[in-house]
């Protein structure tokens, strides 16, 4: 979904999960976004940490444009 953003798709999956449904007005127009990614020490938990990593790569990669002030 973030990908699709910034690549400027014509079609961007919000509806693909819950999450992105509520973050749609947020990750669309003059919003700042945070991502925060946690990672484990634990040997047990070692390729979901990388999977995470890896995912936070790609996503801090995207550039989805500069957050513009809504005058109301």
């Amino acid at each position: 979904m973030i990908a699709a953003i910034a690549s400027g798709a014509k079609h961007v999956p919000f509806r693909n999960s819950k999450l992105t449904q509520v973050l749609h007005p947020y990750l669309t127009g003059g919003s700042k976004t945070l991502m925060l990614v946690t990672l484990s020490p634990d040997a047990d938990c070692f390729e979901e940490s990388l999977r995470c990593a890896r995912f936070a790569t790609r996503v801090s990669a995207c550039d989805i444009g500069t957050a513009r002030r809504c005058a109301k």
